[in-house]
């Protein structure tokens, strides 16, 4: 874990795995978009399973509206490297936060620009991811 209190395992390479848990709700996507960027900048097709944060596990948080504009500015810009490299982006979320979220989830893979999956517990996830990365 680093001083951001994130975690990303990367020893299972081309699978990484983001523990973002321990973080404001409001900094996930950013963290989440850093990870993205560091997979495209090693090269290879990849998958990445993450843990995002519930409001009642880091406290509510939002994203200013600037915030927001720069990280669809990022994400745009690496687009293109998903579309050809990502091959999952998994999100653990409980049964509760998945429906809360269910409009965004709907749509985020056309905002990632890779395969978008939910699951409720981590093996499930990296299964996934697994299985995504295999289909190639």
């Amino acid at each position: 874990m680093n001083s951001n209190g994130v975690h990303a395992d990367w020893s299972a390479w081309p699978l990484v795995v983001i523990d973002a848990s321990a973080v404001p709700v409001s900094r996930a996507p950013r963290l989440t978009l850093d990870v993205l960027g560091a997979a495209l900048e090693r090269g290879g097709d990849f998958a990445v399973v993450a843990r995002l944060p519930t409001a009642a596990e880091s406290g509510r948080g939002r994203q200013s509206p600037t915030e927001r504009l720069a990280l669809i500015r990022e994400v745009k810009a690496i687009r293109p490297g998903l579309v050809e490299r990502c091959r999952a982006l998994v999100f653990v979320l409980s049964g509760e936060e998945r429906q809360k979220h269910r409009a965004k989830l709907a749509s985020s893979g056309k905002f990632w620009g890779c395969p978008v999956e939910v699951a409720e517990v981590l093996a499930d996830a990296r299964a996934l991811a697994g299985a995504r990365l295999s289909a190639d």
